[in-house]
Parts: C-alpha cells; sequence; structure tokens
C-alpha cells in the first residue's frame, strides 16, 4: 500500500496567509485592513447598509399586511356569497 503523507497543520495556514498577504508582511496587512476599517466610507457604507435592510424589512412585513388584508377579504367575500357556508366543490350537488 502506498504511505498517506499528511501536511502539518501549520502548512495549510502558512499557504493560507501567504494567499491573503499577496506578498505583504503581517504588519502591513493588518495597517491596510485597520485603515479600510476606519475609513469614512466604510463607516457610512455600513449605516446605508443597516437602513437598507431595515427598510426592505419594513417593505416585507408591509407586502406581508397587504397580502393578509387582501386574503382576508377575498374569504370574507367568499363567505358572503354562501351565507357563511364552505363553497361547493365544482362537480358536487348537495
Amino acid at each position: 500500500m502506498a504511505e498517506r503523507v499528511v501536511a502539518e497543520p501549520d502548512e495549510g495556514r502558512r499557504a493560507l496567509a501567504a494567499g491573503y498577504l499577496h506578498g505583504r508582511t503581517l504588519e502591513e496587512a493588518l495597517a491596510a485592513w485597520r485603515s479600510d476599517y476606519d475609513a469614512p466610507t466604510y463607516r457610512e457604507r455600513r449605516t446605508r447598509l443597516a437602513r437598507l435592510g431595515t427598510m426592505i424589512r419594513r417593505l416585507a412585513a408591509e407586502a406581508e399586511a397587504r397580502a393578509d388584508a387582501v386574503a382576508d377579504v377575498s374569504s370574507q367575500r367568499q363567505r358572503a356569497r354562501t351565507g357563511g357556508r364552505p363553497a361547493e366543490l365544482p362537480g358536487r350537488q348537495s
């Protein structure tokens, strides 16, 4: 049987780090991340995304409420037409 070669766990981490660092030192990468994080555009984007998320949730709730209202009106009309009885299935005679 062929022997299995098991790589050291640190070897994989080093490979991932090398891909992430793109030839920079860890300190340079960390400084770049901090400058991106502290940038006003990041803070503005974060606030805008939060507002957008709130707006999307609000619109979804309004759409759901409208759909529920339409369903309620439809069921009320159906009950009014049938005199409060459930609607007959097509093809069935009472």
